[in-house]
């Protein structure tokens, strides 16, 4: 679900495809010459830089799903029509994509500063209170260990899980380890608030 805002196959919702789009519609409103124009987007882009080459060669294929920008250019050069509609109205679209695409990651990124800050500092931290009181009813020392840490080792894998979904959820376009390991310095802290905090409390009580 996550990746339906941040697809890199060609989606409305790619910040490049926007770039393009609009340098595109730049140049050709400006010199009128639709192949020169899109020739000269196309630099830098191998995928592209092969398009304009079979555009010139006429072998242009209007049917492009995967790229609207590329349809609505074939689709000119085959016809001889403009572009320029087509391509204004596509930019509007990509914009306003653009937008919600933006609205949708701040949100989201609030969101995941709340997470950061209660799995690394919060929830550790209440997890090494209860361990310590729940350790406390035990009679026998063995059994009191064996609780405390269970509790806190159980606290640490749930912080753990939730810093990987985070992470997975704010960033889909990463790979999966990719995300894990830009998770690990908030486990860290879990796990050190964890440890601090557990001997503190078990010398308090």
């Amino acid at each position: 679900m996550a990746r339906l805002f941040t697809a890199r196959d060609g989606g409305a919702q790619d910040p490049r495809k926007l770039l393009v789009t609009g340098r595109l519609l730049g140049a050709y409103e400006e010199s009128g010459l639709l192949m020169k124009s899109f020739a000269g987007v196309a630099k830098g882009n191998k995928d592209y830089e092969r398009e304009a080459r079979r555009m010139r060669l006429g072998g242009a294929r209007m049917d492009r799903p995967g790229d609207e920008m590329l349809s609505i250019v074939a689709f000119a050069i085959e016809s001889g029509a403009s572009a320029k509609h087509a391509l204004r109205m596509l930019v509007a679209r990509l914009e306003h994509a653009h937008e919600i695409t933006d609205s949708i990651r701040a949100k989201t990124g609030s969101m995941q500063t709340l997470t950061y800050i209660g799995m690394s500092f919060f929830f550790p931290l209440f997890a090494s209170i209860s361990a310590n009181i729940i350790s406390s009813t035990f009679a026998m020392p063995g059994q009191a260990q064996f609780a405390s840490s269970g509790i806190v080792a159980m606290a640490l894998a749930y912080s753990c899980i939730i810093l990987l979904i985070s992470e997975s959820f704010a960033h889909p376009e990463r790979s999966a380890v990719s995300n894990a390991l830009r998770s690990l310095p908030y486990f860290a802290a879990s796990m050190a608030t964890a440890l601090v905090s557990g001997t503190l409390i078990a010398n308090t009580l």
